[in-house]
């Protein structure tokens, strides 16, 4: 949690401040912040009594003199006490916040309503009694407040949830035989320690503090109490105050309202609609402040802002126009034009935060915000120093029959293929080398199934320089057993083998193995070597794998440079068509499987994929994809499967445009095909992608991963180097995203794009769905590519939280530099210059 991390970080930094530094009083001070002398003259505009700021524990701003010393009212700025009240309470057993309201309050406990009301969701004021801003009832008042909603379904500020909480702790204190005023056991417990002495707090009619707006306090001490927040809960000797974890909670948001935690406003987007949630300017105006500030909010423009990524605590406080309030006008103070004014933000706008650091606003149906957490599962820096380049394929499978998926990885660069076994969880891994070097020379892809029919899973790898090589599980012991291998001669000196596919295509039970071949042996630019004839090829055994004389081969295409061999049943009639493709010419084809012949080998008919737009598209628009990804799966109910894959468009005078599409299968496979645009991620590029309902709403989203590295304007490498951050990279760069795309669940909407990281190194080649952690929502596995030692296998989890939440957690302290989204005008500041350098590239 963003919040709390600071506040963590900020302990250390603060940790030997004094709560009253040297200068604070007196005369005005020397301002260091840019903004000060704006700031406090817009607060004077607005009928502001002081200011005062601290950084890193010294004052940096102040209206100074008397104006600080003297205690002014806080209104609803006391609310904010009332929370770290609880969490001293908490760390004394007095109470915890999940416990029920009824256990003290008998009075509730029969009442099927009222029984159900947690502290927390009065301290949230999420527990369902309405209130009348400004007029407090008494405890017993509180108490006897009627509910107009269910706990947790509607957020409704006031002053009841704050004076029905100082009742519970009355009753709690005179339970343990102490003091039963809350406020004597709060000055005893937080602002004695804390040298706090010159408040004064009023009383409601029932001679009880008045917990939602009774305190008054100068700024001084109220910036004490800031720094005492700021330092995590410690007083200035060190000693911790409140319990930790409760503290942490105060900035956590409930579901009903993510921008209020337990007491303390926070900047969190919102969709509640009550009228003080709506009415915040701050809340129009996140984009423009740190994602970790927190506040409390006081009638008339009393406020405590607290930002620990900065080290701030700032006091501003006002004189209440009540005459204005009594005439009904709103109050014409904003906290952005006063914080842009102090921060020095209104002319050079705050740096975009990178896309890790974005704040999710991917939500579940249930409305749980959705983001992401990275775990390794095998790189250089955690599998014992193997030093794994290049990661493309993977694939899972029980390769050991120990109930567990195992998952296969095949490492292009370095020329690896790995097997992670599963062990005792989804952090456990038993890793071991299958195959190294020549063997499996720049090795693309692979592929599991059982080729020689025994029941166990055998592997099948793609070699770009340049055969097929095949693995067979030795059985019980594939974790300690050597897996014997063969390179079937009828593969070799063709060239580069991109794609591998395991399926039985002819149906005679036995598994086959389709391949796309590019030809050229050079892995980079296959065009510049001496033409080597690309095919998409069928391969049938015709005894066991590992004897040559076993593989048969049937060219099912030769056209071009082959991109993929996908067998699927395209037109829906019980066989495997295969999905085929020319890399250069961004075409895209069916070979429908029309029969099979009596040698077992297929009779084919060939179907151009011939694009149409389902929206409208200039003169010359032109439609193209190459299909190196793709993924198959009927998105219109129609009963026949649709095609999601990378789509290039075209057209005169217009900028090229590359992004994701669904292709809708026609009636017949000679007619056009109907685009409809998923998204994109320019000036980024999508490799991998898989289709999987992310959300859990019944509908198939999709999760991409991009290639950094490229010069998408010239169609080639970028020269980025590939072993170290590219000191020169901006926004504008194609680079490492990872985003996925939520489905909207009609064939016409829009789907609305999730970003979730962006390093400036990094290709991610295909992804893999699977609930690694037996939670009930899906997470992903997949292979990373283009950053040297940081190259390997991973998984992402998926993690839901009632607020918004970060919206990638890296598993290393230090990784490649996470990057803001592109600029809208990226493609003028695009580095059309770059070009591959072989030195930048290789270890």
């Amino acid at each position: 949690m963003k919040f709390i991390s600071c506040l963590a970080s900020a302990a250390l930094l603060l940790a030997a401040c004094t709560t009253t530094p040297a200068g604070l009083k007196g005369n005005p001070l020397p301002e260091t912040l840019p903004g000060c002398s704006q700031a406090i003259a817009y607060s004077q505009a607005h009928r502001g009594l002081s200011v005062l700021v601290l950084q890193n524990g010294d004052v940096v701003c102040s209206t100074g003199g008397a104006s600080t010393e003297t205690p002014y009212e806080l209104w609803s700025g006391t609310k904010s006490f009332v929370g770290v009240l609880a969490a001293a309470a908490v760390q004394d057993g007095l109470l915890s916040l999940d416990e029920f309201a009824a256990d003290t309050l008998p009075e509730w406990a029969d009442d099927p309503v009222k029984s159900r009301v947690t502290l927390r969701q009065i301290l949230w004021m999420v527990e369902g009694q309405p209130s009348e801003i400004g007029n407090p009832p008494g405890y017993a008042g509180a108490v006897d407040v009627g509910f107009n909603a269910a706990p947790g379904e509607r957020f409704q500020y006031g002053p009841v949830p704050m004076q029905l909480f100082g009742e519970i702790m009355r009753r709690k204190l005179l339970a343990a035989g102490l003091d039963a005023d809350p406020l004597a056991y709060f000055d005893r417990r937080i602002l004695g320690p804390l040298g706090i002495t010159g408040y004064r707090w009023r009383q409601g009619t029932d001679g009880y503090p008045l917990m939602p707006q009774g305190a008054l306090m100068s700024a001084r001490e109220w910036s004490v109490f800031g720094e005492f927040v700021l330092r995590g809960g410690y007083s200035p000797d060190g000693t911790l105050l409140v319990a930790p974890d409760a503290f942490a909670e105060m900035f956590e948001g409930s579901e009903t309202n993510p921008a209020y935690g337990l007491t303390w406003w926070l900047a969190r987007p919102s969709s509640s609609p009550d009228p003080v949630t709506r009415g915040s300017d701050l809340r129009q105006n996140l984009d423009r402040f740190p994602p970790d500030l927190v506040l409390a909010s006081g009638a008339g423009g009393q406020r405590l802002y607290l930002i620990p990524s900065r080290g701030l605590v700032v006091v501003r406080q006002a004189d209440l126009d009540f005459e204005a309030l009594r005439a009904g006008r709103g109050s014409d103070w904003k906290d952005t034009e006063f914080l842009s004014l102090l921060l020095g933000d209104t002319e050079t706008p705050r740096p975009p935060p990178n896309v890790a650091e974005m704040m999710t606003q991917a939500r579940s149906p249930d409305g749980h915000f959705i983001s992401w957490r990275e775990h390794l599962i095998d790189a250089e820096d955690v599998n014992g120093g193997v030093a794994i380049r290049g990661g493309d394929g993977v694939a899972m499978a029980d390769l050991d029959r120990d109930g567990k998926a195992d998952i296969v990885s095949v490492h292009e660069d370095s020329g690896h293929i790995r097997i992670a076994f599963a062990g005792t969880g989804p952090q456990d891994w038993h890793l071991v080398t299958l195959g190294e070097g020549a063997m499996v020379a720049a090795v693309e892809d692979v592929a599991i199934g059982d080729l020689n029919g025994d029941g166990w899973p055998d592997i099948m790898a793609a070699c770009e320089e340049g055969h097929l090589i095949y693995f067979e599980n030795p059985g019980p012991q594939a974790r300690s057993l050597a897996w014997s291998s063969i390179i079937p001669e009828v593969t070799t000196g063709r060239g580069s083998w991109l794609r591998v596919f395991l399926a039985d295509l002819n149906g005679d039970g036995q598994l086959d193995v389709t391949a796309a071949n590019k030809g050229g042996t050079n892995i980079i630019a296959p065009e510049d070597q001496e033409r080597i004839k690309s095919t998409t090829s069928l391969f049938l055994l015709d005894g066991p794998p590992l004897d040559q004389s076993s593989w048969r081969e049937q060219v099912l295409l030769s056209d071009e440079i082959a991109n993929t061999a996908q067998p699927v049943d395209v037109d829906g009639d019980g066989d495997l068509d295969v999905l085929a493709a020319a890399r250069n010419r961004q075409e895209i084809f069916i070979l429908e499987n029309r029969s099979v012949r009596a040698d077992g080998t297929l009779d084919m008919t060939v179907h151009r994929i011939n694009i149409r737009a389902a929206f409208g598209v200039p003169s010359g628009w032109e439609a193209r994809a190459n299909a190196f990804q793709s993924d198959w799966a009927d998105l219109d109910g129609d009963g026949r499967l649709d095609l999601v894959v990378n789509v290039l468009e075209t057209a005169p005078d217009t900028p090229v445009h590359m992004g994701l599409a669904w292709l809708k299968q026609p009636e017949s496979l000679g007619q056009p095909w109907i685009m409809r645009r998923i998204g994109d991620v320019m000036p980024d590029w999508i490799a991998g992608l898989n289709l999987a309902d992310i959300d859990g709403d019944g509908y198939l989203d999709v999760i991409t991963g991009g290639y950094s590295g490229l010069n998408i304007l010239a169609g080639t490498f970028s020269g980025a180097p590939r072993l170290m951050d590219d000191p020169e990279a901006t926004p504008s760069d194609t680079l490492g995203r990872m985003a996925w795309f939520q489905n909207p669940g009609a064939e016409e909407g829009a789907w609305t794009r999730h970003d979730i990281s962006r390093r400036v190194r990094g290709m991610y080649d295909a992804w893999i769905a699977v609930d690694m952690d037996g939670d009930g929502d899906l997470d992903f596995v997949s292979t990373r590519g283009n950053s040297g030692a940081l190259d390997g296998v991973f998984w992402i989890e998926q993690m839901r939280s009632p607020a918004p939440a970060r919206s990638f957690t890296p598993a290393r302290p230090v990784d490649s530099q996470e990057m803001p989204l592109p600029p809208k005008n990226w493609l003028k500041q695009y580095r059309r210059d770059q070009t591959y350098r072989p030195a930048d590239n290789t270890d």
